[in-house]
């Protein structure tokens, strides 16, 4: 796992919006399930030999692929990825990596189907649970 401090930022970031803003309702969708969804994205990628850049875009999509649900269920990605995409624009990041990310995101819908070797890993993350 890259294991910097902005990924300690972007940890932080996560943990305080679903604590402050995430309904109480929501029982799965959380931050253990995205923690979780990070981890198996790092187990995933190692054994995939991932590069580093394209391990940087799965963990940021992975950190940030359920926050909408702090909106609601219905079209969470897409609140999901506005989220994203304002934490991200402030930290620098340019539009093609904010795209890579969302498409990481979009992939995560049901029924899922991914297509790249990134959306296998990261709809498999999704679902490692099961």
């Amino acid at each position: 796992m890259l294991e910097n401090d902005f990924f300690q930022e972007v940890k932080d970031f996560v943990f305080n919006l679903f604590k402050n803003e995430l309904s109480p309702k929501v029982v799965y969708h959380n931050y253990n399930h995205t923690l979780q969804v990070v981890e198996a994205v790092n187990e995933i990628s190692l054994a995939e030999n991932i590069s580093e850049d394209e391990l940087e875009i799965l963990l940021l999509a992975a950190w940030f692929h359920d926050t909408g649900f702090i909106k609601g269920y219905k079209n969470h990605e897409e609140s999901s990825k506005e989220i994203a995409k304002d934490f991200l624009t402030k930290k620098g990041f340019s539009e093609e990596k904010i795209a890579q990310i969302f498409l990481l995101i979009d992939v995560t819908k049901m029924p899922q189907n991914p297509t790249t070797k990134l959306e296998e890993i990261i709809c498999d993350a999704d679902l490692f649970h099961l």
